[in-house]
């Protein structure tokens, strides 16, 4: 069955005679006659009763003609789609981003993309890296951010920006060693080498830099609490519980809570944020402009 076909008996049927049926679809009446007889011998059955002058559907007609409109419906409707999604006027982004950063970026970053594509949903994925990274690669996400690099000739990527690692205290903490002089003050990381830390659990990517971290100073840090929750982290330095190291950049400012100081360790440790596209998957244009729509965010 093609689409022709399907036309054509419908015209057939509502009209009810092949003649004038053909004269809506100005063609023969021979060849339209033709043209039914071939599809009920393909079919092996008889679609319209002919011993009346008005043809009329046999039940084997009724369920042909049911399912032609539910056919070129659906068709019409998968031409306006496709039609839509060409047009940039609908579709889906799947993202991938770790927890802590979707919750300071995607609450700015999506009413201004949905503003500009309002018909285009976005569905987020959050996730660790190594699951991130293989969506990534099997196509499963259009776009994932990634403090890691991605070796993969199908991707594109930039990077989006740097963190620095700055280590949050109470803010009742008197650093004696905090340097002024240079914006964000810097302190000696050796001052507090004795007192307690909550800091991410082992095996994420943020706790292996800590580690470097401590390693670098030559501490052994007393860690009282290893959870996989930034906001964790912060509320145990608030309730002056603990010290903590994570990364800093303007994009993360307004997340840090009250009570809570953050100072600079001297040392050039910083965290790359990287954005990954898949751009054989959707329009260019759609990832471009909400990638652009990131950097805003991130320059403002």
């Amino acid at each position: 069955m093609n689409d022709r076909q399907l036309n054509y008996i419908l015209t057939i049927a509502r009209e009810g005679n092949i003649t004038t049926a053909a004269q809506k679809l100005f063609i023969s009446q021979p060849s339209l006659s033709c043209m039914l007889a071939n599809v009920e011998k393909e079919l092996g059955i008889k679609l319209f009763d002919r011993s009346i002058s008005h043809m009329s559907l046999t039940y084997a007609g009724e369920c042909y003609v049911n399912t032609a409109k539910q056919i070129l419906s659906a068709k019409r409707e998968l031409e306006q789609q496709i039609y839509e999604i060409q047009a940039y006027q609908k579709g889906r982004l799947s993202i991938g981003c770790g927890r802590q950063l979707s919750s300071i970026l995607f609450p700015l970053v999506i009413p201004v993309f949905r503003n500009q594509y309002p018909g285009f949903s976005i569905k987020l994925i959050e996730e660790n890296l190594a699951v991130l990274h293989d969506m990534l690669c099997s196509g499963d996400l259009d776009i994932a951010f990634s403090y890691e690099k991605i070796d993969n000739s199908n991707l594109k990527s930039l990077l989006l920006y740097e963190e620095q690692m700055m280590v949050f205290a109470p803010a009742t903490f008197p650093f004696s060693s905090a340097d002024l002089t240079n914006g964000t003050p810097t302190v000696d990381l050796t001052e507090i080498k004795d007192k307690p830390f909550v800091l991410f659990k082992a095996g994420n990517h943020l706790r292996g830099v800590t580690d470097q971290i401590f390693s670098d100073f030559n501490i052994t840090p007393k860690i009282i609490l290893e959870t996989d929750n930034w906001q964790t982290c912060m509320g145990m330095v608030k309730m002056e519980e603990a010290f903590t190291l994570l990364p800093f950049s303007p994009v993360v400012k307004n997340s840090v809570g009250e009570n809570i100081s953050y100072y600079s360790i001297g040392r050039n440790y910083t965290r790359s944020i990287y954005i990954y596209y898949q751009k054989s998957l959707l329009p260019l244009k759609i990832i471009q402009d909400f990638i652009a729509s990131v950097q805003d965010m991130v320059k403002q």
